[in-house]
């Protein structure tokens, strides 16, 4: 099954490593950019496991010993060897080795006309970075019984321990163990085994300790007596500590303190980095505040401050350890940034990249434009992650709608951090459109129009112009400046001659802009005065007036009345009306007679108002 599961990056290649806890196998997969596939090492760690043993011997002194020890192990196991307990060293044996493979190795000592001193248990050793494996047997040398010194042993409360007996000689008819004057075993969890050696399990304080005796006798009434005093000892205990976050800011305190809860005395207190001393440029305060509590302070971490911080508590038993991981979170940092051109027009391509010096992954970007969140819908202006350091905003084609600040918020475990630019696109002035506040006014009335600018750069210029022409002085016109985006335009008393295209421009640095609306100004008609040719006429004449409308907007109605009333159908053969154009309307009476006798009136309409003019005729 998975044990663990991990991915390291390094020099732009992702390498997954899957550890297995039924074999160490490390699984690694390179990526590159041209091509993925997996490349799988095998790097198995196998903890040694000896093969070949000796057995057993019986020997006579000025024989000649060899003892033969094969491991196997992964990597290649280191083979010591001892004589009851104490280390062999080539001054006292010749050891030779010889590997067999890349996993296997022997190794044989040799030791010529032995000594009944040479008697003893051979134990060799295979040790490497995974663990160990021995073995042991006794040589046995014909010769008066005789014991080694022991030396004085110091064993942790809980564990269990196992002593040889270290005696040399041979025949032995017994091996006894007894712990201060008392036959073992006394109790339940020691043993004397048939090889001759002692166990006790689960070792207790003040009740395990003393002085351990190996009496070693034979038939011949020789007897080999040695000592040894064991000291149980509290084993040091460090109550488990952290940092007071899981992830520290840079510029942040951090501080640890080690407590040996239980231990026997004298104890000693040290702190280590990564396993190795806390080196001084760190500027790492270890303070002592007795012999079972200590504090390491940090009084401001940086990225050099990552790693794992063990406390180490060691007396004469043993060494206890905890350890905490320190993670000094980065906050990002962005490089500044701006649009490349200082001024951009309508249709030019914007492009700004968003790149972080540093800060630990992982890094989260986020665009916003006047503080709203850009989103992805926003078609026209794009954003892309170049890679998890660095993340770019592009628009295709920049318009006014485009003109404002875009920032890039940047933000991992640590802190969130943004940068500004802004984007200023120069704009044409462009105009709301506008017209009189009816299509047609009269004469007389008041009139008023203005002119507003939406967007456009500053400054603006706004004139107006009528028919296009300069406005200048007409009379009863007034211009005013309301402010940098708007002009009004009044007529207090409308005239005949305001008629007409009045235009608003707008000019600023990039273009010019114009919006016209048509005054249609309607006149009312105006008849010129008119009379019929003589004062008094005589029956049997031909009479003729005209009317004649001086002024007036088209379209226009001109008509006749006699006496204020519609001129009736018996005048209709004898008086007829001829209109000669749109402005004038003759009357013809031929012959008049007494009956034509009476008032004229010439009417002329149109939308603006109504004119009249009254002629008499008096037949003699």
């Amino acid at each position: 099954m998975v044990h663990a599961i991990a991915q390291v990056i390094s020099g732009g290649k992702r390498y997954l490593i899957t550890i297995f806890s039924h074999t160490p196998i490390l699984w690694i997969i390179k990526i590159t950019k041209k091509f993925s596939r997996p490349l799988i090492y095998f790097i198995s760690e196998n903890q040694p496991k000896i093969i070949k043993k000796f057995e057993e011997k019986i020997l006579n002194p000025g024989d000649n010993v060899h003892l033969e020890c094969e491991a196997t192990s992964n990597p290649i196991a280191k083979i010591t060897w001892s004589l009851d307990d104490q280390n062999l060293s080539a001054a006292d044996v010749t050891i030779n080795e010889r590997k067999e493979n890349a996993d296997t190795i022997v190794s044989e000592l040799i030791l010529k006309k032995v000594t009944v001193e040479n008697g003893g248990v051979y134990r060799c050793a295979a040790t490497n970075e995974a663990g160990s494996d021995s073995f042991g047997a006794r040589v046995n040398i014909y010769g008066k019984l005789g014991m080694r010194s022991m030396l004085q042993r110091t064993v942790v409360a809980g564990d269990n321990f196992t002593m040889t007996c270290p005696y040399f000689g041979y025949p032995v008819s017994s091996t006894k163990w007894h712990k201060d004057s008392e036959k073992l075993p006394i109790m339940f969890h020691q043993t004397v085994h048939t090889n001759g050696s002692l166990s006790v399990s689960n070792v207790k304080k003040g009740l395990d300790d003393g002085k351990y005796s190996c009496i070693v006798s034979n038939i011949q009434g020789q007897t080999a007596v040695g000592t040894v005093d064991i000291l149980v000892m509290i084993a040091p205990k460090i109550m488990p500590f952290s940092f007071q976050e899981d992830l520290l800011r840079e510029g942040m305190r951090a501080r640890l303190q080690c407590v040996v809860s239980e231990g026997d005395s004298p104890i000693t207190i040290q702190w280590l980095k990564d396993n190795a001393v806390i080196p001084p440029e760190l500027y790492i305060k270890i303070q002592q505040l007795d012999e079972f509590s200590s504090i390491l302070n940090i009084g401001q971490v940086t990225p050099k401050h990552n790693g794992n911080y063990t406390c180490t508590a060691k007396n004469a038993a043993t060494t206890a350890a905890y350890s905490a991981i320190l993670n000094v979170n980065v906050p990002p940092k962005i490089i500044p940034f701006a649009f490349v051109d200082d001024q951009f027009y309508k249709g030019m391509r914007a492009h700004i990249t968003c790149a972080v010096s540093q800060g630990d992954p992982p890094l989260n970007f986020r665009w916003l434009k006047d503080d709203r969140p850009i989103t992805s819908s926003s078609t026209d202006v794009l954003t892309q992650q170049y890679d998890k350091y660095a993340n770019s905003l592009s628009i295709e084609s920049v318009s006014s709608v485009h003109t404002g600040n875009y920032t890039c918020v940047v933000s991992n475990r640590a802190v969130t951090v943004s940068h500004t630019a802004q984007l200023l696109v120069h704009a044409a002035p462009k105009i709301i459109p506008f017209s009189f506040q009816d299509d047609q006014l009269f004469v007389g009335v008041f009139a008023r129009v203005s002119c507003v600018i939406y967007q456009g750069d500053l400054p603006i210029t706004i004139k107006w112009l009528k028919d296009n022409q300069q406005l200048s002085a007409l009379e009863g016109v007034n211009v005013r400046q309301v402010d940098q985006f708007s002009s009004m335009l009044t007529i207090e008393k409308v005239q005949h001659i305001h008629s007409g295209n009045y235009t608003c421009t707008a000019t600023n640095s990039v273009a010019s802009a114009s919006s016209t609306a048509i005054l249609v100004v309607n006149v009312p008609p105006k008849i010129v005065p008119f009379t019929f040719q003589d004062g008094h006429l005589l029956e049997g004449m031909l009479v003729r007036v005209s009317c004649v409308v001086s002024r007036g907007d088209l379209p226009l109605n001109i008509s006749w009345l006699k006496d204020d009333k519609p001129i009736s159908e018996e005048f209709a053969v004898s008086v007829r009306v001829h209109n000669l154009d749109e402005y004038s309307s003759v009357l013809s009476i031929d012959p008049v007679t007494k009956k034509h006798d009476g008032n004229y009136t010439c009417i002329a309409k149109n939308m603006a108002g109504t004119d009249s003019f009254v002629a008499s005729i008096v037949v003699n």
